[in-house]
């Protein structure tokens, strides 16, 4: 079998790849864990990697800026490992089907207990790519399912733009999560991908999807993009349900939509709205974006999306609207760009315009890096090396 060294070799003999010190260290620290999920009983054979050789990690913290490969390691880890029995998820996915499992639970004792059981059943590595914090629902219930995931030998890897001690830095009850940050801290190995390289900055080949919403021409630009990627042209507004709920949709058939940004981003839209659109259409058209002028004035209280990188102050962001049209649009591109969905826009001003600065200029970098990539070939190629959307 293929080792994860050996497929990224394969990979930096592609002449549009460029292999990077720093993710030739994250191998190492995979090719770890690998290691104790082959031999469990077995110490490590990278001692160097661990602040406690004589108890090998059951799982790794694989975080760092964006760009900076994060995904396509946890992938080739994914691929390559030696165990049949795994799952990558989306760490949004997860939780929508944690909440669910709870729901049927209801009435039970320890029902985290049952579902933690229930998954070390099926799955013996988990990887959770993008793995953050914002909702306090979801940071008290973390802490124990860690806990019973790790004590059933479950393999955890995960992706995050953070450290564990700076997850949820500003949350309500935060206390309540600390011991998911203890439980990660003491079972996974935690590696920072350095580096000043942003590989999604690379050179892409790109294609016109990002259009001016000013210019007179993209009002029949995007009815013609419509068309070509399996549309029916129309001559009215429609609306399109989603979730039990109606969403004005200027256009939809089969696997293409077609909404205003105001529709998807300023009004009661959800992520599990957003999982839920990436999950039914492979292309989306969204319509006048506008510019997304940040507050950059401290407030008190009220948990967005990835606020921060770290607390280096008691004080909490207040999203004010602007702000939460943001948030909303922060995670629906990583819902998006999670599933290889072909995005179609017209935008007021350009990408590296387009939220200039305020309260989540942390995880909106995130996004503009993300937007970039999705306007080249190499992005829309993926649909047709995908052939099912990830889960």
């Amino acid at each position: 079998m293929t080792t994860l060294r050996q497929r990224y070799r394969q990979l930096s003999l592609g002449s549009d790849f460029e292999t990077d010190p720093a993710q030739l260290v994250a191998v190492q620290a995979l090719e770890a864990v690998t290691d104790r999920i082959k031999y469990p009983s077995q110490p490590s054979s990278r001692p160097w990697l661990t602040s406690n050789p004589a108890t090998p990690p059951l799982g790794l913290w694989l975080w760092g800026p964006v760009g900076r490969g994060k995904t396509l390691l946890m992938d080739l880890f994914f691929e390559t490992v030696p165990e049949p029995h795994k799952q990558r998820l989306h760490f949004h996915h997860f939780m929508r089907q944690l909440h669910q499992d709870l729901a049927q639970l209801h009435g039970q004792a320890e029902p985290l207990a049952l579902i933690a059981t229930r998954i070390a059943r099926s799955t013996r590595v988990l990887c959770f790519d993008e793995f953050f914090v914002s909702d306090i629902g979801d940071a008290m219930l973390l802490g124990k399912l860690f806990i019973e995931l790790f004590q059933r030998g479950v393999f955890l890897v995960a992706t995050s733009n953070q450290h564990p001690d700076q997850l949820y830095p500003d949350g309500l009850q935060r206390q309540r999560f600390l011991i998911a940050i203890q439980a990660i801290k003491q079972h996974c190995l935690i590696h920072s991908i350095g580096g000043d390289r942003d590989h999604r900055l690379r050179q892409l080949h790109q294609s016109a999807l990002f259009l001016p919403s000013n210019s007179p021409s993209t009002p029949l630009q995007l009815k013609q993009l419509f068309v070509q990627f399996g549309g029916i042209a129309n001559d009215g507004d429609q609306s399109l349900s989603v979730l039990g709920r109606d969403i004005p949709c200027l256009a939809h058939h089969q696997r293409i939509a077609w909404f205003s940004f105001k529709a998807l981003c300023d009004g009661p839209r959800s992520q599990l709205d957003y999982i839920d659109l990436a999950d039914r259409f492979n292309t989306l058209i969204i319509s006048d974006i506008p510019a997304l002028e940040g507050d950059e004035h401290d407030h008190w209280v009220v948990q967005g999306t990835e606020d921060r990188p770290a607390s280096t102050t008691n004080q909490r962001r207040f999203l004010g609207r602007n702000e939460d049209l943001s948030r909303r649009f922060i995670s629906l591109i990583d819902e998006l760009y999670d599933r290889s969905v072909i995005l179609i826009a017209s935008c007021e001003v350009g990408i590296d315009q387009l939220y200039p600065g305020g309260a989540l200029a942390f995880a909106f970098e995130r996004t503009r890096s993300r937007l970039l990539e999705m306007q080249s070939l190499e992005y829309q190629q993926r649909q047709t090396v995908d052939e099912a959307p990830r889960s």
